[in-house]
């Protein structure tokens, strides 16, 4: 080696030996508290990102003329979801500082964030609450008016979510586990680590509402069987589902909210468990998938890994390894059996929503009463070591399933009372649903143009559309008008 090349090596090992050495301090003098503000704060931006997970997905799981729409909605319902949460959700979720009337209902502080500085709390439980808005978007797709879903977000972030985060999350609710000064359903409480119920299935049941009030697409059920309407771009669910897969961790493992005093360990099971629930949910999906129609099917095997990941959501911190392929398998299961129950009820759902997380949120918690351990449920919730109540199958006790099915059901009633109330309301000054001649051109044409310049010729459309915001006039080919008819 030459001498000057030589110098280089030495200057570069010194340097690195040197930033090594700074590191080190860095990390030295990191206290336990800003490292697990730090572990929040990634966590919190890792399910945000999960936001371009689902427009995505829900893009590639409409029609092509309906995709400006729903990518309006993800951007539009995360927006209106933030000022909703930082107005009065987070308040009524965790806004516990007047003691004098704390309750197990609804919070009564920290509206506007006025007088709390956890501000990493608020974003991190944030992204939570914005994950369940955009749920609703996907099972209402195709056919509901953009203003009625605005509003749907802003009423949905505040009034329906927020309760039930108070009542499973919050120090004083009346069915958290977190709850050691007041009334509290059960030993242990209702168990749901990262919102299997709190945000999977409150999102879900409030779509499944709005699903039946909207009523189905124009041509989804014809004479009593249900036709297919086919999404328009596969590749856009894959990658939608493979990055909502990625920020689960977030999600999940996220949950800690911190990484001392042994969380760190919870954590590693929550990631853990999410990836082999995933896997297993997508393994048995592409095969019952292959069962029915004799072929593996892409989105089938995407469904059921996402099914497997909201499966997996509220019990992630304290089953281990092998239940969680029980519970993705499973989930994947349930998965299908949801599509099914739908459709026999005419329900109409687009991006299948309410089976992925209505219902495999629901069996998630369900199943959290048969494998808990009792080891991680003591860490996790701060409990007496001598606690009796925890899985079934190691304990024998059946209080936490009972309790877990409780739960679900007072928050299954809660969540479609409001959602009722809620979508009458909506209808009733802005109206659900879109006229029909919309939804059969698109919803893209109604609200700002379509998301592919390239097809506006085929739906021989556009080239009015544009005219009339020009001031122009123009009239439609033939062979524009032969081409509409064609695709619809």
């Amino acid at each position: 080696m030459c001498p000057t090349n030589s110098l280089i090596f030495l200057i570069c090992v010194l340097s690195f030996h040197s930033s090594i050495t700074q590191a080190q301090k860095v990390i030295e003098g990191v206290s336990g508290s800003e490292l697990d503000t730090g572990w929040t704060l990634i966590n919190g931006a890792l399910v945000m990102f999960m936001q371009a997970g689902f427009a995505f997905l829900e893009a590639g799981s409409v029609r092509s003329k309906n995709v400006a729409n729903i990518l309006l909605k993800t951007v539009m319902s995360v927006a209106i979801s933030t000022m909703s949460f930082y107005c009065i959700g987070y308040g009524l979720a965790f806004g516990d500082t007047k003691t004098e009337t704390r309750n197990g209902f609804y919070g009564n502080g920290s509206f506007f964030l006025l007088g709390d500085e956890s501000l990493h709390v608020f974003f991190f439980q944030w992204s939570f609450a914005a994950v369940a808005s955009t749920i609703v978007s996907g099972a209402v797709a195709e056919r509901t008016n953009l203003s009625a879903f605005f509003m749907c977000s802003f009423l949905m972030t505040s009034f329906v979510y927020a309760p039930v985060a108070h009542w499973m999350w919050s120090t004083t609710g009346w069915l958290s586990p977190f709850n050691k000064e007041m009334f509290r359903v059960g030993t242990v409480g209702v168990v749901d680590f990262a919102g299997g119920v709190v945000v999977h299935y409150v999102g879900g049941i409030c779509g499944l509402v709005g699903a039946i009030m909207v009523g189905p697409r124009i041509g989804r059920f014809v004479n009593g069987k249900a036709i297919p309407i086919d999404g328009h771009n596969k590749t856009l669910v894959l990658l939608g589902g493979l990055i909502l897969w990625f920020g689960w961790y977030g999600f999940n493992a996220g949950s800690t909210t911190a990484l001392s005093n042994g969380l760190s360990l919870i954590s590693s099971y929550a990631s853990t468990n999410t990836t082999i629930a995933a896997a297993s949910g997508a393994i048995m999906s592409m095969f019952w998938s292959c069962l029915k129609s004799g072929q593996y099917d892409l989105t089938e095997s995407l469904n059921g890994c996402l099914a497997a990941c909201v499966g997996i959501t509220p019990i992630c911190a304290f089953v281990q390894p092998w239940a969680s392929v029980i519970v993705g398998a499973t989930s994947a299961l349930v998965y299908f059996f949801g599509v099914f129950v739908l459709e026999s009820c005419y329900v109409d759902d687009p991006c299948v929503a309410v089976p992925i997380h209505a219902f495999c949120g629901a069996w998630g918690v369900f199943l959290g009463g048969l494998f808990a351990t009792k080891e991680q449920i003591i860490k996790l919730y701060s409990l007496d070591s001598d606690l009796s109540v925890y899985g079934l199958f190691y304990s024998g006790n059946w209080e936490m399933v009972a309790v877990n099915i409780f739960g679900i059901v007072i928050i299954g009633l809660w969540v479609a009372f409001s959602s009722v109330i809620m979508f009458y309301f909506i209808d009733l000054t802005i109206g659900l649903r879109v006229p029909a001649e919309d939804e059969l051109v698109g919803l893209d044409h109604k609200y700002g143009g379509s998301a592919f310049n390239v097809e506006d010729e085929e739906y021989g459309y556009s080239a009015t559309m544009k005219s009339q915001r020009s001031g122009g006039q123009t009239t439609k080919s033939g062979g524009g008008s032969s081409r509409h008819r064609n695709v619809y």
